[in-house]
């Protein structure tokens, strides 16, 4: 997959996991414990590391989109532990076939908000002029 489809599936999942979330409602959710010291699942079965609201898709996505070492992800997210991104980075990596999947889901949607996307202003005036302006295609 290329680095652009991973920076735009990072903050896609970073748009769309926090807009209307909030974090003491989070707290209040039923939680599942895992065998991983530092995740847990919360209400909706989704992989959270133990004491925020990061996913462990997010830091994943983080790692894959910018290649970062779990020391500069500790860097880029100082409030988490090195054992809080080990943790999370191993649980992805004994579920990665189903973290997977659900990272292609909302890759799939993200494509399919890009094509149903009006033009923006910008590509209308280019288009208007004789321009030809085409929006990047961006592939796995």
């Amino acid at each position: 997959m290329s680095f652009s489809k991973w920076v735009v599936a990072l903050h896609y999942v970073q748009i769309r996991l926090h807009r209307g979330s909030h974090p003491e409602s989070e707290m209040s959710m039923p939680v599942v414990k895992t065998q991983y010291e530092h995740v847990i699942l919360n209400g909706d079965n989704v992989p959270v590391i133990v004491g925020t609201n990061m996913k462990v898709i997010e830091l994943v996505l983080g790692k894959m989109a910018y290649g970062w070492s779990p020391e500069e992800l500790h860097f880029q997210h100082p409030y988490l532990t090195l054992g809080q991104i080990y943790s999370a980075l191993a649980y992805y990596w004994d579920h990665k076939e189903e973290l997977d999947q659900d990272i292609e889901q909302r890759l799939e949607f993200v494509d399919q908000l890009q094509r149903a996307r009006e033009p923006s202003p910008l590509v209308a005036r280019l288009r208007a002029s004789g321009e030809r302006c085409q929006r990047p295609t961006i592939h796995i």
